[in-house]
């Protein structure tokens, strides 16, 4: 087997092989608790995991810890993955646990969420590992995950740390564009998009209807999103309107773009278009003409237009700017009522 999670309590009494009941209960809970976790991280190939819940039963499966040996000289354990389980795998997730201790101890925030990234993963494994420290100076833990020896310890001193590192998953309205391609109506319901990269998951079908009607087709979907650590949509966690693309009107009305929100009095209507494999957006008062294979990049184009001739015309001085230019301006200004930054 590969290697081991081996954990080393250090205490009064610790090293003559006795320890607690209570305490040897709530470091292995919540060390299987970690694991879980990262299993399912992991097992996900590092998409959102839930904060809170049941395990699936194939992590539980596969990432149950067993105790295998312990030893006197401080109280020390010999964890495995079950039988059957890939040495990679186990070297793997033992590696992250190691790791994540280490960060702890040396209070390194940043290099947990880069080991990581995904907000929702980080607080379980954290609220899993804090569950372990000691809230008396009664005993310290160490963790050897890798063939390089065990971490500095953690004890009380990290407590605060590990509050500190904890933190709600940042969660805003945004648009999320592209293709319906998985769908899932029983159980833990959610609608896939795939938006030119990856399959994002909107975990709220309340708007049944609509997502029937849309299957296959571009979308344009509105909800609550939880975001990264680099401020890009990782769900939907509840969905607010879903609008089909098909030739026509396409209303444009607040959208985010470059950390900032553009927003419009009462928004304002392009025509789309679908010609030989291609989407198209018009209007012929701002000058806009976009050709795209995609509703997704026809609209970042459209939003891109639109920002620049805020940029280029709104916020110049008129004296900087031709007659015609001060009158593109005029219209830009009524379409546009304002421009936010976003933090």
């Amino acid at each position: 087997m590969s290697d081991r999670l081996t954990i080393k309590l250090e205490g009064d009494d610790f090293e003559k092989g006795r320890i607690p009941v209570a305490v040897l209960n709530k470091v292995l809970k919540a060390a299987q608790a970690t694991i879980f976790t990262i299993g399912e991280y992991k097992s996900s190939d590092g998409s959102s995991s839930r904060e809170r819940g049941p395990f699936p039963r194939k992590v539980q499966e596969s990432y149950t810890l067993e105790l295998v040996a312990t030893s006197k000289g401080s109280f020390v354990m010999d964890l495995d993955l079950p039988q059957g389980v890939s040495p990679e795998i186990q070297k793997s997730t033992f590696q992250i646990f190691h790791e994540v201790i280490q960060h702890i101890s040396d209070e390194e925030t940043k290099k947990i969420i880069k080991l990581i990234p995904d907000q929702r993963t980080m607080n379980r494994v954290l609220k899993s590992i804090k569950e372990m420290l000691p809230r008396q100076d009664d005993y310290k833990v160490f963790v050897k995950g890798n063939s390089k020896g065990f971490t500095a310890p953690v004890s009380t001193k990290q407590l605060k740390s590990v509050d500190r590192m904890l933190s709600k998953p940042k969660e805003e309205v945004r648009e999320l564009i592209g293709k319906i391609v998985e769908l899932k109506i029983h159980g833990d319901s959610y609608v896939g998009i795939y938006n030119g990269s990856r399959v994002i998951r909107c975990i709220s079908l309340e708007i049944e209807n609509e997502i029937f009607q849309s299957i296959g087709k571009e979308v344009l979907i509105k909800g609550e999103a939880v975001l990264t650590n680099a401020n890009e949509i990782q769900e939907l966690v509840s969905i607010d309107e879903v609008t089909i693309a098909d030739p026509g009107k396409w209303l444009i009305n607040e959208f985010h773009y470059h950390q900032k929100q553009y927003e419009m009095m009462d928004g304002f209507y392009v025509e789309l278009d679908y010609v030989d494999g291609y989407w198209t957006i018009e209007h012929e008062e701002l000058g806009l003409y976009i050709s795209e294979p995609t509703l997704r990049e026809v609209l970042s184009a459209c939003y891109l237009g639109l920002s620049y001739l805020w940029e280029e015309y709104a916020v110049s001085p008129d004296e900087e700017l031709t007659i015609d230019a001060i009158e593109l301006k005029k219209c830009v200004i009524r379409y546009i009522e304002r421009v936010v930054p976003r933090v």
